[in-house]
């Protein structure tokens, strides 16, 4: 593993089936050491016993031309689409990496990114939930 190159966060249990369909999109405040930035989402659902399924999965880049500036997506970046039904007691979890040697070529050097979370640029998930008796 290479240290520091992801970040997962984890939603509380469900408490009913959540359904989407469509590509979830993500959105993305932050700050970066470098000119750089590479965030590679990743959906799970993660069922009461701890059995984590992938749901979805994207791919961003940013770039500014000045490290340390608040950067952000400029839009909220599609995931691949799916249609999935999360199990009430279930969690949804969104892990985000910086690098995906399998699927990505990773922008080499090390940075720092920090993500932002407050009102005024909160970095977010949004899923296309649908009725459940889709």
């Amino acid at each position: 593993e290479i240290p520091l190159t992801e970040r997962s966060y984890l939603s509380e249990p469900l408490g009913e089936d959540v359904t989407i369909m469509g590509p979830p999109t993500l959105e993305l405040y932050y700050q970066c050491s470098q000119k750089f930035a590479q965030f590679i989402p990743w959906v799970y659902e993660v069922a009461p016993d701890g059995e984590e399924t992938l749901i979805s999965r994207g791919y961003c880049e940013g770039y500014d031309e000045k490290p340390w500036s608040m950067s952000s997506t400029g839009q909220a970046v599609e995931m691949q689409a799916c249609y999935h039904r999360f199990h009430m007691g279930s969690r949804i979890k969104l892990e985000l990496s910086t690098a995906d040697l399998l699927m990505t070529w990773p922008v080499w050097g090390f940075s720092i990114i920090l993500l932002h979370h407050r009102e005024d640029a909160a970095s977010r998930l949004v899923l296309p939930v649908v009725p459940n008796d889709y």
